[in-house]
């Protein structure tokens, strides 16, 4: 009996995080650091002091399937990112407007 509780409990758990993964896809922001090969991947729009080298176009990588139960996250994140993008801007010198012009969406994990 406590068996089947606790395969139960497990397999509830395994939906459950499958459904938040399709509903919730992970978004990062992709870049290069100035001067260097090396690319770096920031699950945050602070990228402590690396920001200035992808500074323009805003690149993302969207890292799983696009479907209709994820879509309205996937808008509210993207319009995020770009919200905290031109924050970090204005920070930097208010006088300035900023000069995003272009988002990239790597799409290369979307399959279909």
């Amino acid at each position: 009996m406590i068996d089947k509780f606790g395969l139960a409990i497990a397999v509830g758990i395994s939906i459950f995080k499958i459904l938040l993964q399709v509903t919730r896809p992970k978004t990062v922001m992709l870049g290069n650091i100035p001067g260097t090969n090396i690319q770096y991947i920031s699950q945050s729009p602070s990228l402590q002091g690396w920001y200035e080298s992808s500074r323009l176009p805003l690149i993302l990588s969207i890292e799983a399937p696009i479907n209709f139960a994820n879509t309205t996250y996937l808008n509210e994140r993207i319009l995020r990112w770009v919200e905290e993008y031109e924050a970090e801007y204005a920070e930097e010198d208010p006088k300035k407007h900023s000069t995003l012009r272009f988002v990239v969406l790597d799409l290369s994990a979307v399959l279909e």
